[in-house]
């Protein structure tokens, strides 16, 4: 059996830091996968890193997080994740907490895993 694919987006990433969740829920959830992002929220992820808040912490932890999970890096050249991550066509989840974008994402057939209550994950 092939091995999960999950998109990982800046939102998901930041909540999962913010709120504790460990990344091991996700294995009980679907097993073995191997874990992506795309170029656009590393761009992201570095644009946050750089302030001196909360949030510019989380984004550093999350950044230090894609290195050392071994993360790997789809490069699309879209500066928007949401339509790089509208225009990829392989069989993937993408683990978001925008809900316009789950929507977006639900109408074209693609799972979505999410944080719900901040401490459990959704798989949709």
């Amino acid at each position: 059996m092939k091995n999960a694919r999950v998109i990982f987006d800046t939102s998901f990433l930041l909540d999962m830091l913010r709120y504790k969740v460990d990344i091991s829920l996700l294995y009980e959830r679907l097993g073995k996968f191997e874990k992506l992002v795309l170029d656009s929220t590393l761009n992201e992820l570095n644009t946050i890193a750089r302030k001196s808040s909360k949030k510019g912490m989380l984004a550093r932890v999350a950044l230090q997080l894609i290195r050392n999970e071994d993360f790997r890096t789809i490069k699309t050249g879209e500066k928007d994740f949401d339509k790089a991550i509208l225009k990829i066509k392989n069989n993937y989840y993408v683990a978001t907490n925008d809900l316009a974008l789950r929507k977006k994402l639900k109408e074209k057939g693609i799972k979505t895993i999410y944080l719900r209550a901040k401490k459990k994950i959704e798989v949709e």
